[in-house]
This record gives structure tokens, sequence and C-alpha cells, in this order.
């Protein structure tokens, strides 16, 4: 008796989205502080490459913020970026990474602004997350974009 194998699926292959600005909202029910912006390094590791909030620059419950690359050295251009930042914590901080598997974010100069949202309590539910229907520019398209002559 021969058994029907199902479909194979291939595992589905993350996007790549262009970002010149990251906007951070706090929907929780806490303090977001120590914002940073990530990056691998030559070796594969990952590291902070850029502190997106200074002293006092903390995004309080039910507040925002925008922060523009390009104002922030130590970013490289065209690399992956991902923000993380501690959820002030009575207790102790606690760091929450925006990395997400689905989606890459990579740093160009004319990228889009990226919304993200931290949520739920100090204790509960308080991960990082794509806020809203963000649009995607790919990077690759805007390389073509460079490179194609402007049109007569």
């Amino acid at each position: 008796m021969a058994i029907a194998a199902g479909p194979v699926h291939a595992a589905p292959q993350p996007r790549s989205c262009a970002v010149a600005k990251f906007q951070i909202n706090n929907k929780g029910a806490y303090s977001i502080v120590r914002i940073y912006v990530k990056q691998f390094d030559s070796d594969g590791y990952e590291t902070k490459v850029a502190a997106l909030g200074d002293v006092g620059t903390d995004i309080t419950a039910g507040t925002s913020r925008t922060f523009d690359l390009s104002k922030k050295p130590g970013i490289v251009k065209k690399r992956e970026i991902w923000v993380s930042y501690d959820v002030s914590n009575v207790s102790s901080p606690e760091t929450k990474s925006c990395r997400k598997d689905g989606t890459r974010l990579y740093y160009r100069s004319d990228g889009v602004t990226w919304k993200l949202k931290g949520k739920g309590t100090t204790t509960k539910n308080n991960r990082c997350q794509f806020d809203g229907d963000n649009k995607c520019v790919d990077p690759a398209s805007l390389d073509a974009a460079a490179a194609s002559p402007p049109s007569q």
C-alpha cells in the first residue's frame, strides 16, 4: 500500500524593506528606555551601533517618538537593522528585540518610516511588534530606480 505524500512547502522567504526612520509607539503600561539600533558586525555577531534615545528621550505610556536614522552615526547603509529597547520595570529592565524572522529591515536614507509598537504590561504581553500596515519598499527596487536613466 502506497502512502500519498502531501505537498512539499518551501519555507517562505523573508521580505526585505528599506527603512530611513523608526516610529516607536508605546501602547503599553510602562516606559520604553535605552533604545538602540542593532546590526550584525563583520563577524556575524549582533551589536548595538547607535543609541536612539539620549537621556530624557524615554517613550512613556501612550506616547510615540520618531527617530531619523540619518542623524545617527554608526549605522552602516544597506545592512540589516533592527531596534532593541528595555521595558522599564521596578525590579529590573527587560530587553525586547524588534527583529522579526519574516521581514528584514535594511537602512536606506531613501527608505520609509517603519512603525513599531510596544504594548502590554511590564510582566505580560510586552513584546515589540510591527505597528499597523507598514509599507514595504524593497531595497532592490530602489537600487534599480537609481541605476536607470531618467525618462525623457
